[in-house]
């Protein structure tokens, strides 16, 4: 009885005490707290705190969602994930944990910044309240006291109350020096902190500035380098795509270090970059370096060289101005910053992009004696066997090359015995439109030529490459390559990152300008890519002619595109139309020639003479290739396109096909059987237009021979 009646003389004398102390904190209620920092210091203005307690403050009131006070207080610094508000009894600061689905703090802050985080303001920074509990034993204990306070006497009385004297002045001593002590540490890790912020502030401005300049090049280099960057940064770049400078102030200061040493072409400081600089380098390398160093060392020991920072501002300040203090990047207390050199997902050698095919192929030659390159016309087939061989030929080995159409005379000249460190490469194979598909007898001697390879020991090593519509017009039973799956590679899986480098070696080596498209756009075009055509191929067009090739309808079905462009100018510039298709007849032209040859000339245009196909050649550029010398057309595609065009326009194509290769001609066109479908790029001919096309290239070859 005697203990709850002391406890109850404790309560009540704090409360009568204590009381006083805590409403001098100023406290009113308002309707609402301020929404951003502008109006938080209006009003603090307007609240006028003055010292002892000289930081206003707004927030919820615990517990009573809805009402919102205002004080003046000694704000402090909150721990991540809890919410600065006003305690129900006593108005005074306090923290509480934030149970908000989002928008919780999620870094360390200064309470009077809670108006950065809207969950701290919601109905969600209520807790069980203990309210209820503490007033009922109030109230038993005031009914105690009524019972019993007649049986004490005055000196009894007299000295609870000097007791509770005394431990209330040793607890309000206690707890101001506590409070100072606090005041003082926050302070300190607030000014750090700050401190630290405006150093990360100034070095994303170095990052927007460098991008404001050519945000496109560090799309480019971010997507190239994307997988070492995913490896590094895991949660901060899942995508690694940058679209414009708002995106960049959201970046962690470590990401934005790695993108400065990387990315940004600051000089690399004396000592290079990931080490200490020396103290005579004074250069915006070595000041990055020294704030990464700064930074570190903050994170370990909770110590900050404040006059280091200090002139590392004032030499940024005196280069770049004053950067606005209410951008504040957001420090993450936990991330140390560490130097990495971020690597390209592919190398360039000799101007050739070595893609993950290429890799591919070279990993399979060390266990395979044959390999089999099988992809779309236009994937890059020819660039990745010339690379592969050399490669080879530098490393002492003997090439067979053929990059013509395989007939028996091939075969027969094929070396299978007696040569060691040989590959046999052969591109193109059954012909780069697929017509030797037909010659069963080829067939016989190509399988018995790879049953010879097989059953050799490990030399020669063979490498072939096939066109995958050729691949599939071979019918199952003249099938001549091994069942072995193991020993193709498929050269369609060309990734984003590969297909943008190539764009760029195209457009830096296209000596045709004709505008650009930027890196977004280009990534966005080629997700609509076709299997049809390979991506070198649609990338070639795009940096040669974006303006009528830089579209979704050419990247969906771009073998169509092309016909139909062709189609119109056929129908609307005949003279650009003929100047093209010359070139294609007669394979090399070469514009220093004196004449021109006029079975060609006679067959497609008569109006055609040399200085009308030079008035047109800067207009031919994209789809032509000038090596100085001669020029000739670009990519086989081009010229099956062409064909198209000028059997779907001409009255009499057969006129104009009667002067061109008979191999090719015989190549594309096949006759319309609803049976038996021929490959995308054939042209079907209906059965009396196939005899004739067959009467006149019949005609050809007999004056030819």
């Amino acid at each position: 009885m005697e203990v709850d009646i002391v406890v109850s003389c404790v309560l009540i004398f704090s409360f009568t005490f204590l009381c006083p102390y805590v409403r001098g904190n100023l406290f009113k209620e308002v309707s609402s707290c301020p929404s951003d920092g502008v109006e938080w210091r209006e009003r603090a203005q307007k609240k006028q705190c003055r010292e002892p307690i000289p930081d206003f403050m707004c927030a919820a009131i615990e517990n009573q969602p809805g009402r919102f006070g205002e004080i003046c207080t000694i704000a402090g610094l909150s721990t991540a994930g809890f919410c600065a508000v006003l305690d129900e009894d006593t108005y005074n600061l306090n923290y509480i944990k934030c149970v908000a689905a989002s928008g919780c703090p999620a870094t360390a802050y200064r309470s009077s910044e809670v108006y950065r985080y809207e969950a701290c303001y919601r109905s969600e920074t209520s807790t069980p309240s203990t309210y209820t509990v503490i007033q009922n034993k109030l109230n038993t204990t005031r009914m105690h006291i009524a019972e019993q306070v007649g049986s004490f006497n005055a000196v009894t009385f007299i000295i609870y109350i000097c007791f509770i004297l005394v431990f209330l002045v040793i607890f309000i001593f206690w707890t101001k020096r506590k409070l100072f002590k606090h005041r003082e540490s926050s302070e300190n890790l607030f000014g750090n902190g700050n401190r630290i912020s405006l150093l990360g502030n100034y070095m994303t401005s170095r990052l927007v500035a460098f991008c404001h300049a050519d945000l496109d090049s560090l799309r480019y280099k971010m997507v190239t380098h994307s997988e070492s960057l995913k490896h590094h940064f895991k949660e901060t770049l899942c995508d690694p795509m940058v679209y414009n400078e708002d995106d960049l102030k959201k970046f962690d200061l470590d990401v934005v270090y790695i993108l400065l040493t990387n990315f940004c072409d600051i000089p690399c400081p004396d000592n290079g970059w990931g080490n200490m600089p020396g103290d005579e380098d004074l250069s915006l390398g070595a000041d990055i370096e020294r704030v990464r160093i700064l930074v570190n060392e903050y994170l370990d020991n909770k110590t900050l060289n404040v006059d280091e920072v200090n002139q590392i501002l004032g030499r940024w300040e005196n280069f770049f101005g004053v950067i606005n203090q209410d951008d504040y990047i957001e420090f993450c207390p936990e991330k140390k910053i560490i130097y990495v050199k971020v690597k390209p997902n592919n190398v360039i050698e000799n101007g050739v992009l070595v893609t993950q095919d290429i890799a591919n192929i070279l990993e399979k030659m060390k266990s395979k004696k044959v390999v089999i390159c099988r992809g779309a016309i236009g994937c890059g087939k020819t660039t990745a066997l010339e690379y592969v061989t050399k490669k080879y030929r530098e490393d002492g080995w003997t090439i067979e090359w053929m990059d013509v159409s395989l007939d028996e005379s091939c075969i027969e000249r094929l070396p299978i015995h007696g040569i060691e460190k040989t590959v046999i490469c052969i591109d193109n194979l059954f012909g780069v439109f697929g017509c030797q598909v037909f010659v069963n007898d080829l067939f016989n001697k190509f399988k018995r030529f790879m049953r010879k390879i097989v059953n050799r020991g490990k030399q020669p090593m063979v490498l072939l490459g096939i066109h995958q519509h050729v691949f599939e017009d071979i019918s199952p039973e003249n099938n001549p390559f091994p069942k072995d799956e193991s020993l193709f590679i498929d050269l369609n899986k060309i990734s984003q990152s590969e297909a943008l480098q190539i764009y760029k070696l195209q457009q830096k080596n296209n000596k045709s300008k004709q505008g650009d498209i930027s890196v977004e756009d280009f990534l966005r075009l080629i997700e609509q890519r076709s299997s049809d055509v390979g991506t070198p191929f649609q990338t070639l067009m795009i940096s040669a002619a974006p303006g009528v090739f830089g579209n979704k309808w050419f990247c969906s079905q771009p073998f169509q595109t092309l016909t139909e462009h062709f189609n119109g100018l056929y129908n609307t510039e005949r003279e650009l139309f003929c100047s093209l298709f010359y070139i294609m007849c007669v394979t090399i032209f070469n514009p220093r020639a004196d004449e021109l040859d006029m079975d060609v000339v006679n067959a497609i245009s008569t109006s055609l003479n040399r200085n009308t196909i030079a008035y047109y050649l800067s207009q031919l550029a994209p789809y032509t290739h000038d090596d100085g010398n001669v020029i000739e057309i670009k990519h086989d595609l081009i010229t099956i396109a062409l064909i198209h065009a000028l059997i779907r326009k001409s009255e009499n194509p057969w006129k104009v096909l009667k002067v061109y290769d008979n191999t090719r001609t015989l190549e594309i066109v096949r006759p319309d059987d609803p049976y038996a479908r021929p490959h995308k790029f054939a042209v079907p001919l209906r059965r009396e237009m196939f005899a004739k096309a067959l009467s006149v290239l019949e005609e050809k070859t007999f004056y030819e021979n």
